[in-house]
Formats: structure tokens, sequence, C-alpha cells
């Protein structure tokens, strides 16, 4: 995991829709630490990054 790099955390709901997080690891020190930052979600296979969803809870 490079640091920038694009990471989805995402599954599969009663639907068989697949939905979850866009992230991206802000830093990585291999064996000691890892810091992800999210700011997406996955709804329906569409990537969305904006919007009011997303505003809600992004860069937690």
């Amino acid at each position: 995991m490079e640091k920038g790099s694009k990471i989805y955390f995402v599954g599969t709901d009663e639907k068989g829709e697949r939905g979850g997080m866009v992230s991206e690891i802000s830093e990585n020190v291999p064996g000691r630490f890892v810091s992800i930052r999210h700011y997406g979600l996955v709804k329906a296979n569409a990537e969305i990054t904006e919007g009011p969803d997303v505003e809600k809870w992004a860069n937690g």
C-alpha cells in the first residue's frame, strides 16, 4: 500500500449491489502505522466523491 494509493472498503447488500467507501492511503510506515483517508462512497457500483451523502463524513 503506497502513499496516495486508492483503496476500497466494499461489500454486497441484500439486493446484490456493491457498496462501501472510497479511500486513500495517507501514510504508510510498514509494520508500524497506516493512515487512511475516506473521501467517497461506492453505491450500486458507482464511485461518488461529492454531494451531501459524502459531505456528512468525508475525511474521517
